[in-house]
């Protein structure tokens, strides 16, 4: 779990990179998101649906990472609840950019939000953070120095390179 004065600064930012494993490839998957708080975890939607490659790259390998400017985080993903869990991540997300009025191109409405397309939940947790500009990956048990690609995407990181503690 996040501290309240780090969430209140991922908040700020408009956007955010999403870094999840290929599912085929294994290999680093960067994307730039939209985004919006709910609770202490972030919340994603897929306006393309279920078969985008973030998306499904992270229901096969939920250890995902996430940089809001300089600072990055490590959590675990999980597909939102549908109910009140949906529901609070697409009011969430309208709170957030309401008013851009839908993307006509995909057939998407800013009311599809709510309950139409795939929403994700990532939450954080102290212990699995990557911190401001390094490739330092902390785990439970310690400490490991990864090389970054160009991005600063430590690309390396991946479940079978990991302590068991991390999973």
């Amino acid at each position: 779990m996040l501290r309240r004065t780090e969430l209140e600064r991922i908040d700020r930012f408009d956007v955010c990179r999403l870094v999840t494993n290929g599912r085929r490839t294994g290999r680093p998957h960067d994307i730039e998101m939209w985004f919006s708080l709910v609770g202490e975890a972030v919340c994603m939607i897929s306006g393309n649906g279920p078969s985008a490659d973030w998306y499904r790259n992270a229901l096969a390998d939920p250890w995902v990472k996430m940089r809001f400017g300089s600072d990055w985080f490590a959590g675990s993903a999980r597909p939102a609840a549908q109910g009140e869990e949906r529901r609070a991540v697409g009011e969430a997300m309208t709170r957030k950019y309401g008013g851009w009025g839908g993307d006509p191109e995909i057939g998407l409405a800013e009311s599809d939000w709510t309950w139409r397309v795939p929403a994700l939940i990532v939450e954080f947790d102290q212990t699995r953070s990557v911190r401001s500009g390094s490739t330092e990956i902390t785990s439970g048990d310690g400490t490991e120095r990864v090389p970054a690609d160009d991005n600063g995407i430590a690309g390396s990181v991946r479940r079978n390179t990991v302590s068991p503690s991390w999973k």
